[in-house]
């Protein structure tokens, strides 16, 4: 890309497995070029990863994180900015040292003080806002606060492996207003593969997928392509969605 990003994020899901260090190692000497190349990274937490053992590998990332104990960030472009949360759901007793990828609960949450942070930013957001995690806004329960928040115009996750968008609502009648949302494709474990790129400007951001090839997790070496495979990417190739910063509503009829 010409210019380069001034920002690369990464929605969780590090690790494939249970967020092993060398997992991290891994990801700290596949991302340097990026870095080497002044590319600010940006990461969240999801179900498969390991808040100590990412920070083992991402030491100087403490000095960025909006709380000690949870991995919350706050990019800013020139036209919006982005809160990414934390929505790794920890199990206090699960084996961290077995190989089956059940270290996490699969689900995502949003609760406690970081609730409470992500309350205070956007009651005292001045800019556009997006917000994002690993999960959706229904997972990590904070659809709610999504929606009525008069700063925010866009919700991005991952966690499903599948570009998709959708609007955002509060769920009731009596509040009009929704979200725009966009689920982000895998950078290469199955499902949509490839990544997204967001340019802001002034009314609008806009969220452009590339993907590179659709791949099924149970498909055998020696079995051939479905044909929906070539289509999966065919389908989806140019695909984007514009985030307009109002708050377009609901219409009943």
């Amino acid at each position: 890309m010409r210019p380069l990003p001034a920002n690369v994020v990464v929605f969780g899901d590090l690790s494939a497995t249970c967020g092993w260090k060398e997992d991290y190692l891994l990801v700290a000497r596949t991302l340097k070029p990026l870095s080497d190349a002044g590319i600010d990274i940006t990461f969240g937490m999801g179900n498969h990863d390991n808040r100590a053992n990412f920070l083992v590998a991402f030491p100087d990332f403490r000095a960025r994180m909006l709380m000690k104990d949870r991995i919350v960030s706050r990019i800013s472009t020139p036209n919006a900015d982005l809160i990414l949360l934390d929505s790794l759901k920890t199990q206090p007793g699960r084996d961290w040292t077995k190989a089956d990828g059940r270290g996490n609960p699969g689900e995502g949450e949003v609760s406690g003080a970081q609730l409470e942070l992500l309350r205070d930013m956007l009651a005292g957001a001045s800019r556009p806002t997006f917000v994002g995690a690993h999960h959706s806004a229904e997972e990590c329960g904070i659809r709610k606060e999504i929606v009525r928040s008069r700063s925010v115009f866009g919700y991005i996750y991952g966690h499903l492996h599948e570009w998709g968008t959708r609007y955002l609502h509060d769920g009731t009648f009596s509040n009009p207003q929704t979200v725009q949302t966009a689920t982000l494709p895998s950078a290469g474990y199955y499902g949509d593969l490839g990544y997204a790129t967001l340019r802001t400007f002034s009314d609008r951001a806009v969220l452009s997928l590339r993907q590179d090839d659709f791949f099924f997790s149970r498909q055998l070496p020696a079995r051939p392509r479905p044909k929906n495979w070539a289509e999966r990417v065919k389908m989806n190739a140019n695909a984007s969605v514009t985030f307009w910063y109002d708050k377009p509503g609901n219409v009943c009829i």
